[in-house]
């Protein structure tokens, strides 16, 4: 059920693509980069107080993870 939850969260979908792609491929490099931050930073934030710890945390990991690989495929190395 977590794993639902955190990696293909249904509401995520509507279409072909997923949420994370379609930022993606609609926003510029650096404000799909402030996006995905944002949520990684905002599930690290909230983890203590919402009730549900270890999802929170795992999302901010799957978001880390999406990053890396987006990261990957742009090539960005400073």
């Amino acid at each position: 059920m977590i794993e639902e939850l955190v990696h293909k969260p249904k509401h995520y979908n509507h279409g072909e693509i997923d949420l994370i792609e379609s930022w993606y491929k609609t926003y510029p490099w650096d404000q799909f980069v402030a996006i995905m931050e944002s949520h990684i930073d905002k599930y690290i934030k909230r983890h203590r107080y919402k009730g549900n710890a270890t999802q929170d945390l795992e999302k901010a990991l799957e978001y880390t993870k999406r990053l890396i690989e987006y990261w990957l495929i742009e090539s960005v190395e400073e």
